[in-house]
């Protein structure tokens, strides 16, 4: 394991490092999430590369400028996706899901707001040719 006490001068920036351009083109570390990182993505909290070893992973498709966000707890309206070490969208009635889903099987867990569940699949509250009778109740 590296550890840096920043008297050294090094060839190459090891992972889990940055060069700090801003002053003294210094070495700092980077967050836990980031596997890798650099200056300009440290300023926006983000990764190059999520820490994985500690079960960090970033949001599928939700790059900007390359960098990742990186995420260690189960999100709404996202899953793991063990196999891609990413999380990927949930169908869009889900809150939240353990698989992705499609309109005849939803994989929902937890429904959004609006929506009730019924086995994997997550409903209007009122269904269609249904209303809530006030005089009936």
């Amino acid at each position: 394991r590296f550890n840096y006490d920043h008297t050294e001068c090094l060839n190459q920036i090891p992972d889990g490092f940055y060069l700090n351009n801003s002053k003294l083109k210094t070495i700092n570390k980077c967050k836990e999430k980031c596997e890798k990182c650099t200056y300009e993505s440290s300023l926006e909290n983000k990764c190059i590369s999520c820490n994985i070893k500690l079960e960090y992973y970033p949001i599928y498709n939700n790059e900007s400028q390359g960098f990742l966000s990186c995420y260690k707890e189960p999100l709404e309206h996202y899953y793991l996706d063990e196999i891609d070490n990413s999380f990927k969208a949930c169908y869009s009635t889900c809150k939240y899901c353990n698989n992705s889903g499609n309109e005849t099987n939803n994989n929902c867990l937890m429904c959004d707001s609006n929506y009730i569940l019924k086995g994997n699949n997550c409903y209007n509250r009122c269904e269609f040719y249904y209303y809530f009778d006030i005089n009936n109740k």
